[in-house]
């Protein structure tokens, strides 16, 4: 699937964003990073769009992100989560995770926005 549909104005505002953000899917999928997200798990600048942000966390990390981003959904509020992150290429790294669901005017389906802070 191809990067969502989004409006020119919410583009503008998340690339334009010093922190790290990336739009996810319920089950993690990524459909948008932002410049400052892509570089930081990604040393070779690649997309990582349609790629699970799982991916991206450490092998320790793993069940603790995947109830974090159940609760996101599940209550519909933001939460925070401090745990390792590893990029493409990229030590792991201790970051803080916040996310908080979105509601896209163009979709019915759910996402959430992901800041990651190093």
């Amino acid at each position: 699937m191809s990067k969502l549909n989004l409006n020119e104005m919410l583009l503008k505002s998340l690339e334009i964003n010093p922190n790290s953000i990336f739009l996810l899917d319920p089950s993690g999928i990524t459909f948008y990073g932002n410049s400052a997200g892509e570089s930081l798990v990604n040393s070779k600048n690649e997309n990582v769009s349609n790629k699970n942000f799982l991916d991206f966390i450490a092998e320790a990390n793993k069940s603790d992100f995947e109830k974090f981003l159940k609760r996101v959904f599940e209550f519909s509020e933001s939460q925070k989560i401090k745990l390792f992150v590893r990029g493409i290429d990229i030590a792991p790294f201790e970051a803080l995770l916040i996310a908080k669901p979105i509601k896209l005017s163009n979709t019915t389906d759910h996402y959430c926005s992901l800041a990651v802070i190093d």
